[in-house]
């Protein structure tokens, strides 16, 4: 799997302002009422997150970890990237590699110059100009099985990545919203938005680490969540994404959308994938 860079190649199109942006930056974790002993989830990426007693949390694939109240202890040893976030207990204990990042109080730390209080800080890296690194999605125009429902969905979701601003591994929310739209003869107009779909996640200079996918969660619920589209009339349709990169300490929000390039399945319009057209 191959990141692309600032998405070459893809169609820019301005954003149309169907859709705002996403608003306040989420936490992939509320703290819980219970007790965690939380192993890590077969599937890096995916938010350890702890309660407001003392919690034991192990990571082993590389996740974001937050540990919030309690004397809680974390494994972080794993020869994986880590975020650990450390909550107002006064005994937090983190066994952690040289790479992850630790925010937040942990008073037994090694090694040393991981954690925040003895941790270098860097300046950003100029490199010219600033890379939002992301890859599009696919979409399928086909019937839903049983229903005979015209949808158009995502086999493969789009994948976004932290920029890269320092000379450690770093960690940025990011997320995604797709758009419809409907041709009217001459030009394509907004048809349909959706909501946005969020995830924490690391820079790709990172290769220690596998990336395994974006888990994209439900901004309220914080849930694993899957979009699609119903298109109820006939016509020619195409997607668009709105990607997202929340502001961090080192780069501002951003912003951009593309069209999708790759339209696929019955109802795919030509050759070219843009577009799909529905017959009446």
């Amino acid at each position: 799997m191959s990141l692309g860079v600032a998405l070459a190649g893809a169609t820019p199109h301005l954003g149309s302002g169907a859709t705002a942006p996403p608003g306040k930056e989420p936490f992939p974790c509320d703290p819980e009422a219970t007790k965690v002993i939380a192993p890590a989830p077969l599937q890096g990426g995916i938010s350890l997150c702890g309660s407001r007693f003392a919690d034991q949390l192990h990571s082993k694939l590389g996740h974001t970890i937050r540990s919030y109240p309690g004397n809680d202890k974390i494994w972080a040893k794993n020869g994986k990237v880590d975020e650990i976030w450390g909550g107002p207990g006064t005994n937090d204990m983190a066994r952690v590699d040289a790479k992850d990042t630790v925010k937040g109080d942990i008073e037994k730390c090694p090694p040393r110059p991981t954690c925040p209080k003895a941790a270098p800080t860097y300046a950003r890296i100029d490199k010219g100009e600033v890379v939002y690194p992301a890859t599009q999605p696919i979409v399928i125009c086909d019937l839903e099985p049983g229903t005979n429902r015209r949808r158009m969905w995502f086999p493969r979701e789009p994948f976004i990545r932290a920029v890269d601003t320092t000379k450690r591994v770093d960690w940025q929310t990011v997320a995604w919203t797709p758009l419809r739209y409907k041709f009217d003869g001459v030009n394509w107009v907004a048809n349909q938005s959706h909501i946005w779909l969020f995830d924490r996640t690391f820079d790709p200079t990172e290769t220690a680490t596998p990336f395994l996918g974006n888990y994209w969660r439900h901004l309220k619920s914080k849930q694993r969540y899957f979009i699609w589209f119903y298109v109820d009339e006939p016509g020619t349709y195409r997607i668009s994404v709105k990607y997202y990169w929340y502001k961090t300490a080192n780069i501002a929000a951003h912003e951009e959308e593309y069209y999708v390039d790759d339209h696929f399945g019955e109802f795919e319009t030509d050759n070219t994938h843009t577009s799909c057209t529905f017959p009446a």
